[in-house]
């Protein structure tokens, strides 16, 4: 009687710990999600501007002069 009693006690600890295990997992879960998705960028349209214009390639003086008379 006492060792079918020891076997079901310890049966029963150990879906315990594991049913803490598995929620401990599913909390967890979320976090390294939100982790893995790449950051949004928080610029203004004034900056994008000003980031266009530094990437366009700069005008030769000879260019510039036929264009301005």
């Amino acid at each position: 009687m006492v060792a079918i009693l020891s076997a079901l006690s310890t049966v029963a600890i150990l879906l315990v710990v594991l049913f803490v295990r598995s929620r401990g997992k599913r909390s967890s879960r979320p976090e390294s999600q939100r982790q893995m998705k790449p950051e949004k960028f928080d610029t203004t349209l004034g900056e994008l501007r000003d980031i266009r214009e530094a990437l366009r390639p700069l005008e030769h003086s000879r260019a510039a002069s036929r264009r301005d008379p």
